[in-house]
C-alpha cells in the first residue's frame, strides 16, 4: 500500500477514476438506491473546488485502486 497526496484541481487521469471508483463504492453503502457518480462529473466537482477553499487529500493506493481517502478543508484567508 502507498498513501499519496493529490492535488484534486489537477490531478491524473487514473487519479480520478480512482477517486470516482471509491468515492462510489462508499455512495452505494450510504445510499444504495441512488446512483453513481459519472467520472466526468466527479472530475467537474473536484475542479471547481472555489479558490477560497483549502483542500489537502491524500488517497491510499492499493495496487490501481485507491483503498481508503482522507482530506483536510479549511478557508484560506483573503488578501
Amino acid at each position: 500500500m502507498r498513501i499519496e497526496q493529490i492535488d484534486v484541481k489537477h490531478a491524473t487521469s487514473e487519479q480520478y477514476a480512482a477517486i470516482n471508483g471509491l468515492g462510489n463504492v462508499i455512495r452505494t453503502e450510504r445510499m444504495p438506491d441512488d446512483p453513481p457518480m459519472p467520472l466526468d462529473e466527479e472530475i467537474r466537482r473536484l475542479q471547481n473546488i472555489p479558490p477560497v477553499v483549502d483542500l489537502r487529500v491524500w488517497v491510499a493506493w492499493d495496487g490501481d485502486r485507491v483503498a481508503a481517502d482522507g482530506l483536510i478543508s479549511g478557508n484560506r484567508p483573503m488578501p
